[in-house]
């Protein structure tokens, strides 16, 4: 019998990817799922050998499982985390942890009431272009960090959002800065540490079928010193996905596109890697592995709540900035 058995709430592609990567995991399995679409549950569930519930309540109910994958809509993370909790089972919940901040944190207290885990699903960190640079930063050639920028760009939602309309109402998904850029707000503060201010300027300018900002620039100043910028939005009929990361010994650059990160020591040549050519552990089955094992060791997990808190908290302030013109200060 596997150490951890889980079950997964939404099987829609993250859920599905979230579960897959517990199934090739050696002392966990999925042992139910859920999704109030039927026959979407029942085709997951045949292939992953497990149960199917269109009620998380019942999966809930079960005596047979210690822990959830919450993967619902971004707007039911924090019902489900804290019925979750409510019925001792540890939560991996997907990013973003919720849509503001007060529910991040009743999430954390109904986890900490029941003495159950919680982790948040800020894959970025494991993927072979981040990873590579968290490698380098690490290794201490490059000094201290300062500076990390990003430019994610690109177009309406496509398939994506035809599959899942709540991605086009900020009240369901809390537009971009919550459905994609958590990632982003979480490597930098990976790099640079806890934000205390953020200042941003969005607008609507292309996209006529969403009712949040096709473009978002957003500036953060962290904690120790340093300086955050990400450019971000749907407003580009070309997409990019690359930024730098600025050291007080040397530079990294990154195009995620092309799988390329190219840096320099002071005083050194420049390299570029292919990271393709490199072997990483899938970043899904790693915070999933991450995870499991928190769970058997009675750790903390690798992302916990908190760090998930203070992800939304930037973009929370990033949207009230924007709103009043103003620098909004950290913590809200």
């Amino acid at each position: 019998m596997p150490n951890v058995r889980l079950g997964l709430i939404s099987c829609g592609n993250m859920g599905a990817s979230l579960a897959r990567s517990v199934h090739g995991l050696p002392d966990a399995a999925v042992v139910a799922v859920c999704d109030i679409v039927e026959e979407k549950a029942c085709a997951l569930a045949g292939e992953l050998d497990a149960r199917c519930f269109t009620d998380y309540m019942e999966l809930l109910g079960c005596d047979d499982i210690d822990a959830v994958i919450v993967a619902s809509p971004n707007f039911a993370h924090c019902e489900m985390t804290v019925a979750a909790a409510d019925a001792k089972k540890h939560v991996f919940c997907e990013k973003p942890m919720a849509l503001n901040v007060a529910d991040c944190r009743a999430m954390i207290e109904a986890c900490e009431r029941s003495g159950v885990k919680l982790m948040v699903g800020q894959v970025l960190r494991y993927l072979p272009v981040f990873e590579t640079i968290t490698e380098l930063v690490e290794s201490g050639d490059f000094g201290r960090p300062f500076s990390v920028s990003t430019c994610r760009i690109g177009g309406a939602w496509g398939a994506a959002g035809a599959r899942a309309p709540w991605r086009y109402k900020a009240e369901q998904c809390g537009g971009v800065l919550f459905e994609v850029n958590q990632h982003e707000i979480d490597y930098m503060r990976r790099l640079l540490g806890d934000a205390k201010s953020v200042f941003a300027a969005m607008g609507q300018y292309v996209r006529q079928d969403i009712d949040f900002a096709d473009l978002n620039y957003v500036l953060i100043h962290f904690q120790r010193g340093g300086i955050g910028c990400l450019m971000t939005g749907q407003a580009a009929e070309i997409g990019s996905y690359d930024g730098k990361v600025l050291c007080d010994k040397g530079s990294i650059f990154f195009d995620n596109g092309r799988r390329r990160v190219t840096y320099r020591v002071a005083g050194k040549e420049p390299v570029e890697i292919d990271v393709r050519k490199r072997k990483f552990e899938p970043g899904v089955r790693k915070e999933l592995r991450q995870f499991c094992e928190a769970i058997v060791r009675d750790e903390e997990p690798a992302i916990p709540g908190s760090e998930g808190l203070r992800n939304v908290e930037i973009a929370e302030a990033a949207i009230l900035s924007a709103r009043e013109g103003r620098l909004a200060e950290l913590p809200l």
